[in-house]
């Protein structure tokens, strides 16, 4: 029952997540701010979305997710993009917003340099689980990547290892032990010191 510009807003919103900021919105969004504002109120109106000073937020995770899976694979791609363009230049840049975008826009590369950055963002604050999770990324991309070993500063064996170690410290030691047998299987031209 929505105007078009409110459906294309949702749409567009869905795509950055569950919350969103309108300084980011407006950077992704290709309306005016007029135009934006408009639409915004109307979907606040039909109880759709919440605002509150600084950001968007759907208010229910479930029409959010709803709205994304019925996107279109062009518009998915293009939105994802977009947002990833815009993170990139944003004072609030997130290396794991970024790589997830990048991921969703299909742009392997960019994806596993964001997912590194971000391994090593989650390193400085003790987010070892999400270390772990950018890592299990990491090493997902790092076939689709020709210089990967280049662009990461070590190789698949030494992104291995520092995945183990961090989902050691976030508590899952069965999969920590299970990459390091991994490690172990791929390191069999290592030097014993580094085995």
């Amino acid at each position: 029952r929505l105007s078009e510009p409110a459906q294309r807003l949702l749409r567009v919103l869905a795509a950055g997540g569950v919350c969103v900021t309108h300084e980011l919105l407006a950077a992704v969004f290709d309306g005016t701010p007029d135009e934006l504002d408009a639409a915004a109120r109307e979907a606040v109106t039909a109880n759709l979305l919440a605002a509150d000073s600084t950001e968007y937020l759907f208010r229910h995770a479930l029409v959010r997710e709803a709205i994304h899976a019925d996107l279109l694979p062009g518009e998915r791609t293009r939105y994802h993009a977009r947002y990833a363009e815009a993170l990139e230049v944003s004072p609030q840049r997130s290396a794991v917003q970024l790589s997830a975008h990048w991921l969703a826009a299909h742009d392997v590369r960019r994806a596993f340099l964001a997912s590194l950055e971000a391994m090593e963002e989650a390193k400085r604050s003790y987010a070892y689980a999400t270390v772990a999770a950018m890592g299990d990324r990491v090493l997902e991309l790092w076939d689709g990547v020709p210089d990967a070993e280049v662009l990461s500063g070590s190789d698949r064996v030494a992104v291995l290892a520092q995945t183990a170690s961090a989902l050691r410290n976030a508590g899952n030691n069965e999969r920590a032990l299970a990459l390091v047998e991994a490690a172990l299987a791929e390191a069999d031209e290592l030097p014993p010191s580094r085995r």
